[in-house]
């Protein structure tokens, strides 16, 4: 058919049978049309065309008679379009409508819907492919532009909810009902459950409660329309928790949601809790400061007292002691009581030095096996002459007949108990002191029963306070450094027990303390006969101050002994070395060239079996230690007694007790 000829109209069900008015009226329709439409062969080239379609392609009609709409179609729509067309010519179907793409003469590309159907022959073949193509670019771009708003709403949302999910907080949404409507995971989490477990719940049922909380962030933001925010501790979740809520309006400015956002705040406040117990702790830490200065300013004064008072004694009575024509019993006395003020300075000094080592922390245990009945023995001889001396009588009571030995530190428990001793004796002047020791549940408890002044209630713990003395002794009647019973509590916590007293002023006082009750210690030698040597009566004294020599030589010269003298460690190595029949060593600690540690070593590498005895101004545990470790088997501290000597020179030189 000629382009110019007329074109038969055709319809989709039967071959087209019209008058030449009628075809001339669809042509009209066909080319003035405003949508495009062509008519195309089998084969899919165009035959016909409207002015409509020649502007959606930008081709001419004659352009397009040499074409195919495979030609001008979007190549991704292409297999689509195709396999639709061939179902078309297979019968298959008698139309098809699909959206696609055209590609413009200049390169544009644009979006049509495209209605196919086919005009049949005689045989109910397809004869002619007649389309209809309508620009949907405005649509589509509508379409895309909504397709893309639902994609970006979803995203934000996601994105939303990726945002609340990644914050440790819950955030949740509720309706102005306390319905809840969802959470973040937090929330989730934080409450233990699932969505299906919370929506649509009651907030306050999710812990168990029945009725709103008396203090709810939601329930004021309902009321005032404005933000609110509280603090609440959540015993069912054993929780603190900061509460806030934010109303949510609609475009009519009416509340619809209530958006909340809680915050565990359990670790802050127990923080908080622990900062005010922090600036507690060291408000009262400053007082106690304060009152330590206050009791430490008070001791020094008092301290000077007490360690002048002997001084004087001693310095004056000396210098007394040079004037001419003084009796024998004259000289006796100042002689007495320089002694005594001499025995009561090296008291004084000894708290001192305790009670440093105690407030440095340098106080440790030194165990070892201990004949309990020898120590009460020592102590209970002191005290009876203590007491007599101020017409008071001492009694002893012990339980522990059957206890010969026990594990313990026997320097310790020796300075405990003649502390209190020696308080019960400064306190009583009239009536009796009583010692006595028993086992209660598997501990050595010891008490000191006096009729003394007694103890006001308040003061109780006061009197084992470091220094505290001099506030509660302010007219000076009892003297003393007032550190024996802080000195006796600190042993007796070191050694793992307790002390504690009863007491009432004018009917006396009962201090009791118990240790725990050791019997069985291999870790500890009793060496107290590993250096008896019969037939060796010569003694080396190293010691590098010569009127503490000339007092241990004064001390002895009336005994069978044969005595040697080394100024320093390394002397005493030399001459134990020439002196191989040495039968005892009292070894001064502290010495120049060598100290006394190191000359007992290399001495006992010579001679295992000779007995060592340590001297020192002040044994500290460690020291101790060390010298029980380096071999020695005793151990005295200066000022030591006459009597003291001569007993170690007895046991272990001549093999007889002491004359004492």
């Amino acid at each position: 058919m000629k382009h110019n000829q007329k074109t038969k109209a055709f319809s989709t069900g039967s071959p087209v049978k019209s008058e030449d008015s009628e075809s001339a009226h669809l042509l009209a329709l066909f080319h003035n049309a405003p949508i495009g439409m062509v008519i195309c062969n089998p084969d899919g080239r165009f035959i016909n065309v409207n002015e409509k379609f020649t502007e959606i392609t930008g081709y001419s009609k004659e352009e397009l008679y040499s074409m195919t709409f495979r030609e001008i179609t979007y190549p991704d729509d292409l297999e689509e379009d195709l396999k639709l067309f061939n179902q078309l010519l297979q019968g298959h179907r008698r139309s098809f409508q699909m959206e696609k793409r055209y590609v413009t003469k200049k390169k544009e590309i644009v979006w049509v819907n495209l209605l196919v159907s086919a005009a049949l022959n005689s045989l109910n073949e397809p004869e002619k492919i007649i389309g209809t193509i309508e620009e949907i670019a405005d649509k589509k771009q509508i379409l895309q532009e909504l397709e893309k708003s639902k994609t970006d709403y979803k995203n934000a949302l996601k994105l939303l909810q990726s945002i609340q999910d990644a914050i440790p907080d819950l955030i949740g949404v509720q309706d102005l009902h306390h319905n809840i409507i969802q959470y973040n995971q937090a929330g989730y989490k934080m409450l233990n459950k699932t969505y299906n477990e919370v929506a649509g719940r009651k907030c306050y049922s999710l812990i168990g409660r029945v009725d709103q909380c008396e203090v709810c962030s939601t329930a004021e933001a309902i009321r005032t329309g404005k933000p609110a925010r509280h603090e609440q501790y959540f015993p069912e979740l054993d929780t603190w928790l900061d509460m806030r809520a934010y109303p949510i309006f609609d475009e009519n400015n009416e509340m619809i949601y209530i958006v909340e956002h809680l915050r565990d705040i359990t670790d802050i406040k127990k923080l908080e809790l622990q900062l005010k117990e922090t600036i507690r702790n060291l408000n009262e830490a400053k007082l106690k400061a304060e009152e330590s200065d206050n009791l430490k300013t008070a001791f020094l004064h008092n301290i000077s007292h007490e360690i002048k008072t002997p001084l004087n004694g001693i310095i004056g009575f000396s210098d007394l002691l040079k004037n001419e024509g003084l009796d024998c019993d004259t000289i006796k006395e100042y002689s007495d009581i320089i002694i005594n003020s001499g025995w009561k300075l090296s008291s004084i000094i000894n708290d001192l030095v305790s009670i440093a080592t105690i407030e440095s922390g340098q106080a440790k245990e030194n165990i070892g096996k201990v004949d309990i009945h020898s120590l009460l023995k020592t102590i209970n001889s002191n005290f009876q002459a203590k007491a007599a001396a101020k017409g008071i009588d001492f009694y002893f009571r012990s339980d522990l007949q059957e206890l010969q030995y026990i594990c313990t530190d026997e320097t310790k428990l020796f300075e405990i108990i003649s502390n209190i001793l020696n308080n019960a004796v400064k306190f009583t002047n009239a009536g009796y002191i009583e010692l006595g020791v028993s086992i209660v549940d598997n501990k050595l408890q010891f008490f000191v029963k006096d009729t003394g002044i007694g103890i006001r209630k308040e003061d109780h713990e006061k009197i084992f306070i470091r220094f505290a003395q001099a506030n509660l002794n302010p007219d000076k009647l009892y003297g003393g450094s007032g550190l024996g019973l802080a000195i006796s509590k600190a042993y007796v916590e070191l050694l793992g027990g307790t002390i504690w007293l009863e007491s009432e002023p004018g009917k006396g006082s009962t201090f009791y303390f118990n240790i725990p009750l050791k019997t069985d210690n291999n870790s500890f030698k009793n060496n107290s006969d590993n250096g008896l040597r019969k037939t060796k009566h010569t003694v080396l004294v190293a010691e590098d101050d010569l009127i503490n020599y000339r007092y241990f030589a004064e001390s002895v010269k009336d005994l069978d002994i044969k005595l040697l003298h080394a100024r320093n460690g390394s002397e005493a190595v030399e001459i134990f070395k020439q002196e191989p029949e040495t039968g005892l060593i009292f070894m001064d600690i502290k010495m120049p060239v060598m100290n006394g540690h190191e000359a007992t070593r290399l001495i006992k590498l010579i001679d295992p079996e000779i007995p060592i005895i340590a001297v020192s101004a002040y044994f500290e545990d460690e020291e101790k230690e060390i010298s029980r470790r380096m071999g020695c088997i005793d151990y005295l501290e200066k000022p030591v007694k006459k009597e003291v000597i001569i007993d170690r020179i007895q046991k272990f030189v001549l093999n007889k007790k002491a004359k004492v």
